[in-house]
């Protein structure tokens, strides 16, 4: 009888340093004492989700249980902000894409891959959470400012138009009480 090793499963396994920041954003956003406020957090996970190339910490790819954290955190993020107003900065704006383009490297592709065979629809969440960012901060943008970031996996811009606005066309996608309108003649 030979014996054939299984394809290797992380879905579950966590580090230290994702374990850490999960810790610190439940106590920012709990009001508790934490080292990090919210902008900090962000910036240290889009350190942290960075691929590594020969790191002897980790491999390169994400483990399935520090890409849960890292979605929970961005997750949370948008629910801060909605709570509490925009509160991101420019430089939050841009670690939040950041971050979800780290997430997004071609090396993770295995654990998203693995998440959602185990039901975790972190795929998904990714789609939901980036774009309740976005609504929370263009909620609160004046009419000049535009934000706009680019990184090697995603691009996220936000402008305010005014719904009034004669720039909306039909191949403009507006969204009205969280509901597409692909069309400014059509019901939202």
């Amino acid at each position: 009888m030979e014996g054939k090793w299984r394809e290797s499963n992380f879905t579950d396994c966590t580090s230290s340093e994702f374990l850490k920041l999960a810790k610190m954003m439940h106590a920012s956003l709990g009001g508790l004492h934490s080292d990090l406020n919210v902008g900090q957090v962000l910036s240290k996970l889009s350190n942290v989700t960075k691929p590594r190339k020969d790191s002897f910490s980790r491999p390169a790819k994400i483990y399935g249980g520090d890409l849960v954290i890292a979605m929970d955190i961005l997750s949370q993020t948008a629910e801060y902000n909605a709570r509490f107003g925009n509160v991101s900065s420019k430089e939050d704006f841009q670690n939040y894409v950041e971050v979800a383009s780290n997430l997004l490297e071609p090396v993770n592709r295995r654990t998203w891959r693995d998440l959602d065979r185990a039901g975790q629809n972190k795929s998904q969440m990714m789609v939901i959470t980036m774009d309740a960012y976005g609504l929370g901060v263009a909620a609160r943008v004046n009419a000049s400012t535009k934000l706009d970031f680019q990184s090697k996996n995603l691009m996220m811009r936000i402008d305010h138009v005014d719904q009034n606005s004669p720039v909306q066309t039909t191949d403009l996608v507006l969204y009205q009480y969280k509901a597409i309108r692909a069309s400014s003649n059509e019901p939202g």
